[in-house]
């Protein structure tokens, strides 16, 4: 394993519906979690929530729970004028 992937850390689960899409990851922290928007066809990352201090399941439950239109992010990377 590279310091990168260390760093980065294991992609643990996917979730995607419609345009969106939410990727469950853990680290040497713990578990967080990378919101996703898709822009014309590709991916962009909207947003990461650090979910160090809680469980994989809480993790998964943000991932879900963003896919599925509950959690609303503003898009920290992208900005429309």
């Amino acid at each position: 394993m590279t310091t990168e992937q260390t760093l980065r850390g294991e992609e643990y689960h996917t979730f995607e519906r419609g345009n969106r899409k939410a990727i469950v990851y853990k680290n040497k922290n713990g578990f967080y979690v990378n919101l996703m928007l898709k822009y014309d066809d590709a991916w962009a990352k909207v947003q990461t929530r650090e979910v160090f201090e809680h469980s994989e399941i809480y993790a998964e439950n943000v991932a879900e729970n963003y896919v599925d239109g509950l959690l609303n992010v503003k898009d920290e990377y992208r900005y429309e004028t």
